[in-house]
């Protein structure tokens, strides 16, 4: 902290990411505008067909296409194995996974990596060369497949897993980097959707609002 600069070090970001507090500027107010964007609550959510991943996290060659879940709500997660943040929640995703996959759909869509060792489409983090996860931006959806492959084995993610294709199809489709929660009723509507992470990677409000559309289905 300086007299300049009272940001507290844990807030300093931009220093964690090796950018310039202008470069850092630019990505919020680059993120304020993208979140305008995003689906908005009461449409009907973006169609995507994607490569299904097995428990293991490996490729299956199958794909899955969003619209075929009609007549169920579905809850989705989008996130990368080096985005701390989502990292954070693998626990809580897998208990709330747990607690309503019975009633629900649910998908987590792998995207571009938040933080890879190149930033390349992100910024390198001290804190994951720190723990060990070092993964430079993958430039195939072979690459992509194995970092993923990675997040599922290490983090011991249930909940099926998609891949994002290097079109960003989903990503791009949903303004779902570097992170986002959704939840669909059972006719494909938006019920809700959080803010950009870190801070708006809020799992609990999720899980209000998956309780919400599973009670309103029942009630249908």
């Amino acid at each position: 902290m300086t007299r300049d600069d009272p940001t507290p070090p844990s807030e300093r970001y931009w220093d964690k990411w090796h950018i310039s507090k202008d470069e850092y500027d630019q990505y919020i107010e680059a993120k304020k505008i993208r979140d305008k964007s995003v689906p908005k609550v009461g449409s009907i959510a973006p169609d995507f067909n994607l490569e299904k991943l097995n428990e293991k996290g490996q490729r299956t060659g199958v794909m899955f296409q969003l619209s075929s879940t009609r007549g169920k709500p579905v809850a989705i997660v989008f996130g990368s194995f080096t985005w701390t943040p989502f990292r954070n929640q693998a626990g809580r995703l897998n208990d709330i996974y747990d607690r309503y996959k019975n009633n629900l759909h649910f998908v987590s869509v792998y995207i571009r990596e938040a933080h890879p060792n190149d930033s390349i489409g992100g910024y390198r983090s001290d804190y994951n060369v720190d723990v060990g996860i070092e993964f430079n931006q993958p430039k195939t959806e072979r690459e992509r497949a194995a970092v993923a492959q990675q997040c599922v084995s290490r983090l011991k993610i249930r909940m099926p897993m998609l891949l994002d294709d290097m079109n960003n199809q989903a990503e791009e489709k949903y303004i779902a980097w570097p992170d986002r929660l959704f939840v669909l009723d059972a006719v494909g509507l938006i019920t809700y959707h959080s803010a950009l992470g870190p801070e708006g990677f809020n799992v609990d409000e999720w899980e209000l609002a998956i309780k919400a559309v599973f009670a309103h289905d029942q009630n249908r």
